[in-house]
């Protein structure tokens, strides 16, 4: 809770009060693990933040009113941590505070800094589909996800509550997968680390896609690929005059394994790619064999903005990726 009233507005209460009380706002946590971490020997400080939300710092004036958030930081790890945020892990930051602005607050002064972006490795969607097609475009589909950074505190609390959580599910896929149909019992869905921060959040699917392919004359057409488009969400202006503020973006993993309804025959399908850019990354990897047919992509960005002067080469490249994250695979039955 935000209680800003008087001097409490800017000032943290003790740490003892908080803890005593039970309750208290970003200030007043991010003071108790401080507190708590220097008693037991592992150096941390303070830090104030200006959260993405609200923009780039517009003054070098000194001031904390540019700031409206505070959290702590572990200089020997590198580790930010924030104690208002729900469901994140330990090695988590909520999308807010990546790419904020932050004002170190230690024994030895202040030092404003970035909240620089995580690495792949920690902050990814992995989604491994397997699809066995029937010749009318139907498929039953096994849908596994893994997810860490952002998007792991997202999911847990989203999918959190058992009793509503096959319905979510349901309806969130059924945006990619008009129509999913989840099997009865366990075997339509599970989950792991829903309850646990410390572990990465796992869906283990499995139902019935009526529509997974459509039919385009004599042949099925499906999608193979990640679904999100880069264009529309960050370069679908022809020019800027300010800066592309990408809000944390998510690596996609995607593995697609497709079983073929026999006698089946590959018409076209999406055209191997590995591309690296200062932008980011997407690469494409397609293996046939006999009846089956394995899709591995890969979609990633490293920059969380854009400059004006920078749009232009930006946009070329969002626009090549989705170009070739569009292409379907298309087979005759």
């Amino acid at each position: 809770m935000a209680l800003e009233f008087g001097i409490n507005g800017n000032k943290p209460r003790r740490c003892v009060q908080t803890v005593t009380r039970g309750w208290g706002d970003c200030k007043d946590k991010a003071t108790v693990i401080v507190t708590l971490l220097n008693e037991i020997g592992i150096p941390a400080t303070f830090v104030v933040v200006r959260t993405q939300m609200r923009g780039a710092l517009p003054s070098k004036v000194a001031s904390f009113a540019p700031f409206d958030h505070a959290i702590a930081y572990v200089p020997s790890l590198d580790l930010y941590l924030d104690g208002t945020a729900e469901h994140t892990g330990i090695e988590e930051l909520p999308r807010m505070d990546i790419g904020a602005t932050v004002l170190h607050v230690g024994p030895r002064g202040a030092e404003l800094k970035t909240i620089p972006l995580p690495p792949a490795d920690k902050n990814f969607l992995d989604r491994n589909v397997q699809a066995r097609l029937s010749k009318n475009g139907d498929a039953k589909v096994s849908l596994d996800y893994e997810t860490a950074g952002y998007t792991a505190a997202e999911w847990r609390r989203r999918y959190h509550a058992a009793a509503t959580r096959r319905e979510r599910v349901n309806a969130d896929l059924g945006r990619e997968f008009p129509g999913l149909e989840l099997a009865n019992g366990a075997p339509g869905l599970a989950a792991e680390g829903l309850d646990d921060a410390k572990l990465r959040p796992k869906l283990h699917v499995e139902g019935t896609a009526p529509s997974f392919a459509r039919r385009e004359g004599d042949q099925l057409s499906m999608a193979v690929t990640t679904g999100f488009r880069l264009t529309p969400n960050y370069a679908s202006l022809s020019q800027r005059s300010e800066d592309v503020v990408i809000l944390a973006f998510t690596e996609l993993r995607d593995t697609y394994v497709v079983d073929l309804p026999p006698g089946s025959s590959v018409v076209a399908a999406p055209m191997p790619a590995k591309v690296e850019t200062p932008f980011g990354w997407y690469s494409i990897e397609v293996t046939t064999a006999g009846d089956k047919v394995t899709v591995k992509s890969r979609l990633g960005l490293r920059v969380a903005r854009v400059k004006p002067k920078d749009y232009a080469a930006f946009k070329q490249f969002c626009a090549a990726a989705d170009e070739a994250l569009s292409r379907r695979l298309l087979v005759k039955p």
